[in-house]
Parts: structure tokens; sequence; C-alpha cells
């Protein structure tokens, strides 16, 4: 039995989903490495002086404050670019044995279960994947209640069977 759910992303939640998101990815992390590594070479590479110590100690909070500033801009630059317009539109997705359908006002698409790379449960989504790093993000709270767990169970033996 098919499962209907009427989506309307709109930005600021947008945002806040890849807000949640940023902090799990590894990239952010490898930042605050090189930015803590290049405090310490200036540190201990140039010699350990007061003023080397100094430089370290504002240098390492700037390149950590640029690393969030460029994955905020980032974020917001997929937010409000204009080809991301139909991601913002009211759709319903309906779910079945087949793939999952959209429509909207723009129009209708189709993608069959062997296109999506997976799934995950996420900052109050579920995050279909569609590639390595774009996915479909679904609010837990638009999906029907009464079929959360067929939702769930649909997306496991269909998603996880065509790969």
């Amino acid at each position: 039995m098919a499962i209907t759910i009427d989506l309307n992303m709109t930005r600021p939640l947008f945002v806040m989903i890849n807000l949640r998101l940023l902090f799990r990815r590894l990239s952010i992390y490898a930042w605050f490495v090189v930015s803590l590594a290049f405090a310490g070479f200036i540190y201990f590479g140039l010699g350990q002086s007061t003023t080397n110590l100094i430089a370290a100690c504002i240098l390492f909070p700037v390149f950590s404050v640029m690393g969030i500033g460029f994955a905020l801009g980032n974020i917001l630059n997929r937010t409000y670019s204009p080809k991301n317009k139909f991601y913002f539109s009211p759709m319903q997705l309906i779910f079945d044995d087949t793939g999952v359908t959209t429509t909207s006002k723009i129009g209708e698409g189709k993608r069959q279960w062997k296109e999506f790379w997976g799934w995950k449960k996420a900052a109050g989504c579920y995050l279909l994947y569609v590639s390595k790093s774009a996915y479909i993000a679904i609010p837990q709270s638009a999906v029907p209640c009464d079929r959360a767990d067929d939702f769930e169970n649909l997306l496991n033996k269909k998603i996880n069977a065509a790969k």
C-alpha cells in the first residue's frame, strides 16, 4: 500500500537540518585539525617566542571561524540558489513498491528504488540519499504518525534490497 507524504520544505527548516548535520561531517573537524596544526607550526616551528604564541592563539580561532563561515556560506548558497527553488515548493511524495513519485505545481517526477544509495534518520529527518552527498530530506513530522513504522519498513525493504 502506498504511503503519501505532503512535504513543504521551508528555507529555515532546510538551514536547520543542515546546521544539525554540519558537525557530523568529517571535513569540519579536519578544518579544525589543520587550523591547530598551522597554529602549532607557528609557535613550535618558528620558535617558541611570546610573539609566536600570541600569533598562534589569534590565528587558530580565526581559521576555525573561517572554516565554519565557509560551511555556513555553502549551506546558505544551497538554500537560496535559484536552481534549488523546486525543493522549496510544496510537493507530495508517494512511496510505493516501484519507487517514489514526486508531484508539485512545477511538475511530476519518478525515482525507482534502485536510484537510492541508502537512507538514515538524522537531524529529525529521514535522509534518502540519491548520491554520496545529495539527499532528499523528509522531516519526521511530515510522515503520518500511524504510518511511520510502515515507512521505515518500506525504506529498509526497498532501498536495502536495491543494493
